[in-house]
């Protein structure tokens, strides 16, 4: 048992561990991006020049080992080691033969060595649980020496990536002189992506780790400390405190103050302050971007066969789709995130900024809303709605003007809002939800309406929206409701369907609803930045983007047709309060 006295020295320590994993990742890296161009031959020479200099840095990890197991018996690791060692000399073995071979049949036998090694090596449990050394001082000088029961560290992984990414080429090389192999590989691609992705489902604490990934970012947390237990001046400041229980380091990597905060009351952190500087971490952390660049190769193998960039497709219609989301993190700044693509998703997403902090003390409205390009609106729990126009919206800064008061303050004791969604240019929708009659509570049915209010004053903040109108008096149950720009309106039912609605405000009517996809509940997050982009968000906090090709007037003539879905990377989406995309014609908040 450990005490705040002792110290750890972690078989992390065994080599300069920031220099190890980094080598790995460029090596893998390294071969993606020659495979990427088309340039096979160069990738596997690399190849076995950086299986040798990963090699250097194992016989380092033995001595080190050796050195430990002279002062405590280290028989695990040392075993753990040796296994290690002998897949890094039979990739060694493959690289070389890679490098000569020269018909199909004898890169698929290479291919089909580096599957099973990759395989064995994370069905060996034991290759990834190591015991580090706890020592324990004592006022004589003398100290007491044990080992700590054995815990998941990743020593094995750069050995790992470069079997994967021995297969991955070997495999493109294979399927390159001989099309027709490709769907023998497609059951092995998703196996290895499988472990080197995180589940779509899985949300750290609530599930067990059970993939790479996964088990990396269940060893990394972030916490906040309250450097007091009561608001000075109403503001309390906690430090985050990052423990990395892989290489047993304890950082605070910042301090936040909050300053609306109650006086009288105690320092409570609000939930997950932290998650984000926690997932920027992982983010960065050299064996998460490893495994996220095997997790990428492989999906390019699954979907198209080779690691080579596709061609540059000519789409006759082609354009640039420029977008950005506003969102409002767990200590209430509020950041900017502007992203490019195309109208096909034919060019990956561009994040062009990665987090900037454009405004500060969003954390307690009820609900904000995009209204036009850069007007949000903000409900306060009282329902008042308060407008704002981002003036450094153009240029990402915080300079704004407002808040105006556009809509008063009202207090509905029987009935509420479940959703506030902003249809842009001045209109905003309301599902309103009010108790039932007949049969007693239980049997009550809830009356849902859809309701409609327009803001002529939209862009300057002045005047005040008009009094709600009636659309539907008996609407839907959608468990998720959001805009797709121009007046439409999406909802998403308990079965997963998606339905399209379009309001026409001239002649007051309502369209729909009409379906359109299907699958929708895997999401914990769905939204629209307009024209048809939609995108949906996984419990793991990974977002996915879609495109509906029909989402003006809605598919008339057949079935919605859509494009994608396509990954979007970015951060982890969850570590938000709410997101609001940012369109110019308007969006919905994520709550």
């Amino acid at each position: 048992m450990a005490d705040d006295s002792d110290l750890f020295e972690t078989i992390a320590s065994a080599v300069p561990f920031g220099e190890y994993m980094a080598k790995g990742l460029e090596v893998v890296q390294g071969m993606y991006n020659f495979g990427r161009s088309g340039q096979g031959q160069q990738a596997i020479e690399q190849l076995q020049q950086q299986v040798q200099a990963i090699g250097a840095d194992l016989k380092n990890l033995s001595g080190k080992v050796d050195e430990l197991n002279a002062r405590v018996t280290q028989d695990e690791n040392l075993a753990r080691l040796r296994s290690i060692n002998g897949y890094h000399r039979d990739i060694e073995g493959l690289a070389f033969e890679l490098t000569h071979a020269t018909s199909a049949d004898e890169i698929a036998v290479i291919a089909k060595k580096a599957s099973l090694s990759a395989s064995s090596m994370t069905d060996d449990e034991d290759l990834w649980l190591w015991s580090d050394i706890l020592h324990h001082p004592s006022p004589g000088g003398t100290e007491g020496t044990e080992l700590t029961t054995p815990e998941f560290k990743v020593i094995p992984l750069p050995v790992y990536g470069l079997t994967v990414g021995l297969f991955s080429l070997a495999s493109s090389l294979h399927i390159a002189k001989e099309p027709s192999a490709a769907g023998g590989y497609l059951s092995t691609f998703q196996t290895l992506a499988d472990t080197v992705s995180v589940r779509p489902d899985w949300v750290d604490i609530e599930k067990p780790a059970k993939t790479l990934p996964e088990k990396i970012r269940a060893s990394i947390t972030v916490m906040p400390i309250a450097a007091t237990n009561y608001p000075a001046g109403g503001k309390c400041t906690y430090g985050l405190e990052c423990v990395n229980r892989i290489e047993r380091t304890a950082v605070i990597v910042r301090t936040v103050t909050l300053t609306d905060s109650p006086a009288g009351s105690m320092c409570e952190a609000p939930p997950n302050l932290g998650y984000a500087d926690e997932t920027r971490i992982e983010d960065e952390y050299a064996p998460i971007q490893l495994l996220a660049v095997l997790e990428e190769m492989l999906f390019r193998l699954r979907t198209s066969g080779t690691l080579a960039d596709p061609p540059r497709q000519d789409f006759p219609d082609i354009r640039a789709v420029t977008g950005a989301l506003y969102a409002v993190q767990p200590d209430g700044d509020l950041v900017m995130y502007s992203f490019n693509t195309d109208n096909h998703l034919s060019t990956p997403f561009d994040w062009h900024t990665s987090g900037t902090v454009v405004g500060t003390g969003w954390r307690n409205y009820i609900d904000i809303l995009s209204g036009y390009w850069n007007v949000l609106y903000a409900v306060q729990d009282d329902g008042a709605i308060l407008w704002y126009e981002h003036d450094g919206a153009a240029n990402e800064v915080n300079s704004w003007s407002g808040p105006k008061v556009v809509e008063a303050a009202t207090i509905q004791i029987d009935n509420w809002i479940d959703w506030r969604i902003s249809g842009g240019s001045g209109w905003m929708y309301q599902v309103r939800r009010s108790e039932g009659v007949g049969g007693g509570l239980k049997q009550a049915i809830p009356r849902i309406t859809l309701e409609s209010a327009y803001h002529a004053g939209y862009k300057t903040g002045e005047g005040s929206f008009s009094q709600p109108a009636t659309l539907a008096n008996q609407w839907s149950q959608y468990r998720i409701v959001f805009s797709g720009s121009n007046n439409v309106i999406f909802g998403i039912s308990d079965d997963g369907r998606l339905w399209w609605h379009r309001h026409d405000p001239v002649h007051g009517s309502l369209e729909g609803p009409v379906e359109v996809g299907s699958g929708w509940d895997i999401f914990r997050n769905v939204f629209s930045s307009g024209n048809g982009m939609i995108f949906g968000i996984y419990p793991n906090g990974t977002m996915m983007g879609y495109l509906l090709n029909e989402w003006e007037l809605g598919p008339h003539d057949g079935p919605a047709t859509w494009v994608g879905p396509v990954p979007v990377g970015g951060p982890n989406w969850n570590g938000f309060q709410r997101i609001i995309p940012r369109f110019d014609e308007g969006s919905i908040t994520v709550k």
